[in-house]
Order: structure tokens, then sequence, then C-alpha cells
């Protein structure tokens, strides 16, 4: 794998963009969701419960 470093001259959107991934992974890590989505019916109930946690 080669490294490549680059600089970002406005690095807000950056810092917002992890932000909200790691809030997001928080509220997917609930048990109660994850459980919803093991005992889901199919597909469909699947990405509705999925969508439920964005």
């Amino acid at each position: 794998m080669v490294r490549i470093d680059y600089d970002i001259s406005d690095d807000s959107y950056y810092l917002f963009a992890c932000a909200e991934l790691m809030t997001r992974e928080v509220e997917f890590l609930e048990e109660s969701k994850i459980e919803r989505m093991l005992g889901s019916e199919g597909p469909d109930d699947f990405i509705g419960i999925l969508r439920d946690t964005v």
C-alpha cells in the first residue's frame, strides 16, 4: 500500500463527518436495534430497521 500525504485546506467538513460517523456508530451499536435487525423477517424489514438507525 502506498501512503499519500495531502493537506486539507478546510478540515471543518472532515471533522464534522468524523463526528457524525462516530455518533451513528454509537446509535447502530445499541443492543435493541441489533436484536431487531437480527430478528427481521426479510430484506425489506431489515432495510427499514437499518434506515431507522440513520
